[in-house]
């Protein structure tokens, strides 16, 4: 059950990269109107990192840590993107 959360907020990171990238940064347009969309995209953040700190070995004990892998590389690659 975990896991179909789990990928739900993967897809949505995933989706919208350059969203959260450009969110996180507190000078951020974004946060100009509404200051809680930073505390929402950090939330979004926190929960992928307990999705990849999901306790055990993978794919014995656990099989939704990898699914992160994904997000954590669109999210280098928008940050390395001029």
């Amino acid at each position: 059950m975990a896991g179909s959360f789990y990928g739900m907020y993967v897809a949505l990171a995933e989706c919208h990269s350059r969203l959260v990238i450009d969110v996180c940064d507190e000078d951020s347009t974004h946060n100009k109107g509404n200051p809680q969309n930073r505390a929402n995209v950090l939330k979004l953040v926190d929960i992928l990192l307990r999705c990849t700190a999901t306790p055990g070995a993978y794919p014995i004990d656990e099989t939704v840590s990898s699914i992160t892998i994904s997000v954590w590389y669109s999210f280098v690659v928008r940050l390395v993107q001029p």
